[in-house]
């Protein structure tokens, strides 16, 4: 019984952990008037609840990130999402 009961903690634990915690080592960016000019900018936020679209960026899916991830050719990209 308790090691049933440690194991769905665990598992609640790092599911909540995953979902909450930033990723270590990636900078949220502030003010995208002072980055690079050659930095690509990807917008995975669903376009039926962007209000504002950010010019120049690509907008693809989510889903779509893996398949498309060698076009951007490991320049420097910004990511944009929604966080709901």
């Amino acid at each position: 019984m308790v090691i049933s009961i440690v194991l769905v903690l665990m598992i609640i634990s790092i599911y909540l952990y995953n979902r909450y915690v930033p990723v270590l080592g990636v900078p949220c960016v502030k003010d995208m008037n002072q980055m690079d000019v050659h930095t690509k900018i990807i917008d995975v936020r669903d376009y039926n609840y962007v209000q504002d679209a950010v010019p120049d960026a690509i907008s693809i899916p989510v889903a779509y990130l893996q398949r498309n991830h060698k076009q951007f050719n490991g320049g420097k990209v910004i990511i944009l999402a929604s966080s709901h």
